[in-house]
């Protein structure tokens, strides 16, 4: 039996000039850096064969997720987590 791998990402940074705690509210995108960030992540994944992405539906996370689907292989099966509430 081949073992199960897990990667856990998180998204990159968010433009928040208020410094808002903003949780899980909608409407925050990546700063640069957060793109920057997620195309390294996208670079870091180049090649390898993911079988499934799980997503938060927020923006930045989708952001996240578009670079790393870049780098990754595009066969794999995405879903987008719902939020409760």
């Amino acid at each position: 039996m081949e073992p199960t791998i897990v990667h856990v990402c998180r998204h990159g940074q968010v433009e928040n000039p208020d410094h808002i705690l903003y949780g899980r509210a909608e409407g925050y995108a990546l700063s640069e850096l957060g793109q920057r960030m997620a195309e390294r992540l996208g670079e870091h994944f180049d090649g390898v064969e993911l079988q499934h992405l799980r997503c938060s539906p927020l923006q930045r996370a989708r952001e996240t997720l578009d670079q790393l689907q870049r780098g990754a292989d595009r066969q794999a099966g995405i879903a987008l987590l719902r939020r409760d509430g």
